[in-house]
This record gives C-alpha cells, sequence and structure tokens, in this order.
C-alpha cells in the first residue's frame, strides 16, 4: 500500500480509483478542479512544452547553408521520424500526387 493512501487512511478499490475526487471540497470556489482535470492540464502543459522545443529545433535556419534545414537535437529528430514515417505510410497512399501539396 502506498504511503499517500495509508496516510488518507482509505481502502483502496478498483472504483475509488477512478471516482471524481474535489482536489479542495466541494464547497469550496475551486470545487470544479477535480483530480481528472488536474492531471489533463499537467499533461497537455507537457505536451506543448515538448512540441514547442521540437518546433525550435526544426525551424530552418538559411544563414547556416542547407546545413540550416537539418533538424538539430534527438529530440526533433525523433519527431521528425514519426513525421516522415506517417506521411509516406500513410498520408501519401491516400492522397497520392495531392501529398505535397499539403
Amino acid at each position: 500500500m502506498s504511503l499517500l493512501i495509508a496516510a488518507a487512511g482509505a481502502k483502496p478499490t478498483a472504483q475509488s480509483h477512478i471516482e471524481r475526487h474535489a482536489l479542495f471540497g466541494n464547497d469550496s470556489a475551486l470545487s470544479f478542479l477535480n483530480n481528472h482535470l488536474l492531471m489533463s492540464l499537467i499533461a497537455s502543459g507537457i505536451a506543448i512544452a515538448v512540441l514547442f522545443m521540437v518546433a525550435k529545433s526544426m525551424q530552418p535556419r538559411p544563414s547556416e547553408g542547407a546545413k540550416g534545414y537539418l533538424t538539430k537535437g534527438r529530440l526533433g529528430g525523433f519527431f521528425e521520424l514519426i513525421l516522415v514515417y506517417l506521411r509516406d505510410e500513410t498520408v501519401k497512399p491516400l492522397l497520392h500526387e495531392k501529398t505535397d501539396k499539403y
């Protein structure tokens, strides 16, 4: 049993894991903020931060010549790999010659 559950004095059940738990009580002004909404906000914040870092590493740098159009960093290269795979294996078979247009 984890330390937080033991500290709360509650016995964990499958239903208590998926129920909506208000973080600041039901009569508080922040009663709309529950555990699911909080985790969704944290996940979206992390996703936005990662995507901004990837966008910065994929940004073209014409002043560096031909090397300025290469993706810098491992994270940017990983995302480029996924995007190229999706483009070649899913989008190209569907759009054929219109793939480059979009």
